[in-house]
Order: C-alpha cells, then structure tokens, then sequence
C-alpha cells in the first residue's frame, strides 16, 4: 500500500500527498462516527462501483442488488422503500455517502429520523407538512417496525410549540429529541 502514494509522491507530490491524506482522515473520521471499519467503507465503495448505473452514484432500481451484494438482506418492501426514499429525496440517484450515512444509523430509530430530519423539508419553506411528516415516520416504521404509530395531529399538537398552526424544522427536531420512543 506505501508504494502507490510513493510513486505518486515523485508525479505530483504536493497534490497528491494532500489527497491521500484527505482520503485517510475523510475514512477513519467516518469509520469512527459510523462504526463501519475502513475495510468495510472500502468494500463498500467496491461494490458500489460494480452497480450497472454507477456515475458517482447510483440508481434507486440498483439498491436490491447493492444490498445484496453486501450481505444486508432485508424484505422486499424495505428495498422498496429505499428506493421510493431515493427517487423522492435524492432524485433517484445516491451517493455511497448518502447510503453509507443511512446504513450507520439504520439500527437505530432515533438516529434514523435525525437523518430523515435533514430531507424531511422537501420544498425548504422551512416547516414539516403533513407529507412530508407522513413519509419520514412511513420510513422509520418499514426500518423498526416497533417504532409506536403518531398521527399528524397529534404531531402538530405536540411539536407545534409556538402555536402558530405549523411545525418548523426545529421544533421537529426538538420533538423528535423529546418523544421519540419505542413501545
């Protein structure tokens, strides 16, 4: 491994010292934070590169098969409802740190909506709609299924503590820290 940025190093020696440093802080930091190992960050970006569609991403129709591939075997309607999740916040198209970021928190609901939290604004008028809301809970409960069913309503009443009729990011946020539990 010490021999490619070597020879890399008499090519372009600052450019590439700086990259390959990037590289290796950019994975241990997220190894560290995801609780993936660097072997399994790489063999993931291995795969991920093997997908049909990949351009820097991939394809929601490719998600199954880069499951799969990975030995992260789920039903069906979670690959569904990946790919749904993909098409709808991501255009159809993920990166691997995109899906790297959503497999780390994946067993944990708390985390997960953390991370949906971030997409749940879908049109960025900075308030959770009713769909938006709807789609973000749909996706934690095909991933935990033990996760206790809220109404919009319920939501609204809870969260909306400024009562002005709307739940902004932030108050979901808070309530989402507040009452976010399993049964």
């Amino acid at each position: 491994m010490l021999f490619v940025p070597a020879v890399f190093r008499k090519l372009n020696p600052l450019t590439v010292e700086s990259k390959w440093k990037v590289l290796s802080v950019t994975l241990k930091n997220f190894s560290s934070s995801s609780g993936f190992s660097p072997e399994e960050i790489e063999r993931f970006r291995k795969v991920f590169r093997t997908m049909p569609s990949y351009e820097e991403s991939i394809t929601s129709q490719d998600l199954p098969q880069f499951y799969r591939s990975i030995n992260y075997i789920k039903s069906m309607e979670t690959y569904l409802k990946h790919a749904e999740y993909t098409d709808k916040i991501f255009g159809g198209r993920i990166t691997t740190t995109q899906l790297m970021t959503y497999l780390a928190n994946e067993h944990d609901s708390r985390l997960l909506m953390h991370e949906y939290l971030k997409t749940f604004d879908r049109n960025n008028d900075g308030y959770i709609s009713k769909d938006e809301f709807e789609m973000g809970i749909g996706d934690i409960k095909v991933h935990d299924p033990r996760f206790k069913h809220v109404s919009y309503e319920d939501f609204l009443k809870q969260a909306d503590t400024n009562k002005d009729g709307r739940v902004s990011v932030s108050e979901c946020r808070d309530w989402v820290n507040k009452n976010l539990v399993l049964p």
